[in-house]
This record gives structure tokens, sequence and C-alpha cells, in this order.
């Protein structure tokens, strides 16, 4: 097994319908394009075959996977191949009967929401103004209202200045609702959008290139990690190489013996990235978590709740 990771991350959309205030799309410079069911159905093939430890599949990317127009075929795949299935949207595009085609295929939803009107939703949102909270407020509530138990429904709130007013307000409000929320304060993007200091002493690796998870681009490549989120760190293309040709390859070995022997900082990007801060200062990204301790939460990824143990008391806010 040449990746310890249970989970593959596939992008299958970068356009988005949004500009979030904390987004880094104004210097996104990847196409903005759908993944094709052709290239899709063969990635997901080879997973199946190659990764047979990998049971989670995750659907997200650096834009909204409901833009793509076969979005439904592609969750109809992944639900035959893996055992759980986690969506990450802004479920603006999806109506009730798209929600209830979801519950029928995958196990946890990520919603971002981040406010809790009208006004600061769109102030942070910078959403289309067909696109009313009200209409947002209305599909979490049909799948609060539809899902099963084994179904995780789960909120995603960044704070920055146009909401910080109602960060406590909509802890209280969505908390007991559904099955997890968090609230972060806004990472950077490596070489855009700074929000947050780089420690001067720092990890001397993130753990992605040795832990995953696989995160696979919207034109087949792989990349180490989603805050390359322009794609400079591509170690293979699955449209002409096998998993294991990449992860057994030159250039992921390389990264991998810099971050192992404390010499990231050769890596343009990983020398600026905040995700090697410390743990003690990722816990003060950490505003609220309904669920998980923070000094638990900051060792995990977003779709690693399974591995962590649970006080069901949550942080403070």
């Amino acid at each position: 097994m040449f990746t310890k990771t249970n989970e593959i991350r596939i992008e299958t959309s970068t356009i988005c319908n949004y500009r979030c205030q904390i987004c880094a799309r104004d210097t996104f410079r990847r196409k903005q394009e759908i993944i094709s069911n052709q290239l899709f159905d063969s990635i997901v093939a080879k997973a199946h075959c190659e990764l047979p430890h990998v049971n989670i599949a995750t659907i997200s990317g650096f834009g909204e996977f409901s833009a793509d127009p076969q979005w439904r075929h592609k969750i109809l795949i992944v639900s035959k191949n893996f055992e759980r299935i986690h969506i990450v949207t802004n479920i603006s595009l999806l109506n009730q009967e798209d929600l209830s085609f979801l519950l029928g295929h995958i196990s946890d939803i990520r919603i971002s929401t981040y406010g809790l009107d009208e006004t600061t939703y769109k102030a942070v949102h910078n959403s289309p103004p067909s696109i009313t909270y009200k209409a947002i407020h209305e599909s979490i509530q049909f799948l609060i209202q539809n899902k099963n138990p084994h179904q995780r429904i789960i909120l995603n709130y960044i704070e920055v200045d146009a909401n910080r007013h109602q960060t406590a307000d909509w802890i209280s409000y969505w908390r007991k609702k559904v099955d997890l929320i968090e609230v972060w304060k806004p990472h950077n993007w490596i070489d855009s959008k700074y929000y947050r200091d780089i420690d001067i002493q720092r990890l001397p690796t993130c753990g992605r290139p040795f832990n995953g998870p696989i995160q696979i681009q919207v034109d087949g490549t792989v990349n180490v990690c989603c805050f390359d989120y322009n794609g400079k760190m591509v170690i293979g293309d699955l449209k002409s190489e096998s998993f294991t040709e990449i992860f057994n390859g030159d250039r992921m070995k390389s990264i991998q013996e810099l971050h192992a022997d404390n010499n990231a900082d050769q890596l343009p990007l990983c020398k600026i990235c905040d995700q090697r801060n410390s743990h003690k200062s990722k816990a003060t990204n950490i505003i609220y978590n309904s669920r998980f301790p923070i000094n638990k939460r900051i060792h995990a990824t977003s779709t690693e709740y399974d591995l962590l143990t649970t006080d069901d008391k949550g942080s403070e806010a």
C-alpha cells in the first residue's frame, strides 16, 4: 500500500456561481471546466482496482460540484464504488428533487453558509441576486427533515469582519439542528489571500505528502494537497498513468523526502504555507466545533471525523 489515506478527493468542477470574500478565485489560473464522464469513470475504475483500502470519496474542489450538468451520473458512480460519499457544496443550485437524490446516495454533505440573514449571507458569499438566504435555509431544513440516522449534515462557517457580529447567534441557532457545525477563521491560500501569520518555528511537515488525502484535479492530474489551488505541485496525470506509478514516482518521492528531512522550505509553496504552523497556532484559528475538542480536531482533515473521539460537548464559542 503506497498511501496510508482511505480517502480520495475528486474535483469535478472548477466553475462556481459564488465569489466568496475568503476565496482566491481572483488569482485562480487553471481552466474553468467540468470533468468529463469518461475521465471521471476512468479515475474511479482505477481507484477501485488499485486502492482497495480507500473507502471514502469526496466530491469537492475549487468549484461548485452541482455546476456540472452531469453531477448525478458521477454521484451514482462513486456510490457504487465507495462506502462513504462526502459532498462539499454551497447548496444554492440544488432543488428538493436534487437533495432527495443526494440523500439516496451519499453519507455526508458539508454546506458552506456564512451568515444568518440575507444581508450578511450575501455580503460574505457574494452570491448571485437570484439566490436568497431564505432558499438556502429551506434547503438545509429539507435535508434535516429527510436524512437518515446514518447521514451527516455538516455546516461550515468562516468568520470575517462582515459576519463576526452573527457568529455567536449562528452557533446557537444551528448547533443542535445538524450533526456538526464548525466555525473557523479563514486560512491563507498559500500565495494569495493572507489571513494568518506564518510561524517563525514551524512543523517539518503538514503530513499531507504521507497521509493524503489523494487529491485529483478536474483535468485528471494529481497534486499534493487542496491548498495548491492552481496546481503548481502536480505529481502525475491519471489520463496516462496509474495511481501506483504516480505515488511511487520521482516527483512524489522527492516531495516526501524533503518533508521527512525538515527541508520542506525548499518547495516554494510549502515554504509559505500556513498548514505547517504549530498545532498551538492552528488551534487559535478554530472558533467552535460542536462535537470535537479543538486539540483533537486540529490533527484531522475535514473528512476524518470517524477517526476522532467526541465528548459531545464541542468547543467553547
